[in-house]
């Protein structure tokens, strides 16, 4: 959450900080989803890393509502769930909003009209102990004759990513509300010198608008 006692030079050096600590987050999703990547062309390598990654990996099949049926240890720790009650669930059962289930069954819809959808999805999971978590899936249909039948899922917690984004998102919103509500003329000129940004006081006293 943003203190809302912080100065516009305080918020500024926060989410200049956020910033750079989400794409060093996104940096690292994405060099962990080509490592995976590179795994999944050796199919014998790809299998035997399946029960030890450090990465939630799953199958799903695609039956009249969608069922797990192949879960490694990480997925066990990450929800909390043993095998067995995992194995035991619909894909439903383990996303936590009405939101994300919707999406899900609209994603699920798609796939059965032979509609292209997105190979990553981001869903907020619910753990055994009643709290969520924001994974980010990385999604391979699983094809026979020309059909879907399931999907092989690696899920990459991205918590600490998100909720950095929702740091950052007030950070910015506050200092917005500073820079427009501040009652002086305030405005922000870049290292070319073009004015980018001015506020309704600038606009008053100049006579010009923003644009």
């Amino acid at each position: 959450m943003v203190d809302k006692n912080k100065t516009k030079a305080q918020l500024i050096s926060q989410m200049e900080e956020l910033r750079q600590r989400i794409a060093r987050m996104e940096a690292s999703e994405a060099e962990c989803r080509r490592e995976v990547e590179s795994l999944r062309q050796n199919e014998d390598r790809y299998r035997d890393i399946v029960r030890r990654a450090k990465l939630g990996i799953y199958r799903i099949r695609f039956e009249e509502i969608p069922r797990l049926i192949e879960v490694n240890d990480v997925m066990c720790e990450g929800t909390g769930y043993t095998e067995a009650e995992l194995l035991s669930m619909n894909a439903f059962e383990l996303l936590s909003t009405d939101e994300d289930r919707a999406h899900f069954a609209e994603r699920m819809k798609k796939v059965h009209a032979g509609e292209p959808v997105s190979r990553n999805v981001d869903y907020r999971i619910r753990r055994k102990d009643g709290t969520n978590l924001w994974a980010t899936l990385d999604i391979v249909l699983l094809i026979e004759d020309g059909s879907p039948y399931g999907a092989q899922v690696i899920a990459y917690e991205t918590t600490e990513r998100k909720n950095a984004e929702e740091t950052l998102r007030e950070s910015e919103e506050r200092y917005r509300s500073l820079f427009e509500n501040t009652g002086t003329a305030t405005f922000l000129v870049e290292e070319d010198m073009i004015i980018s940004k001015v506020n309704a006081k600038c606009e008053e006293l100049s006579g010009y608008s923003r644009e």
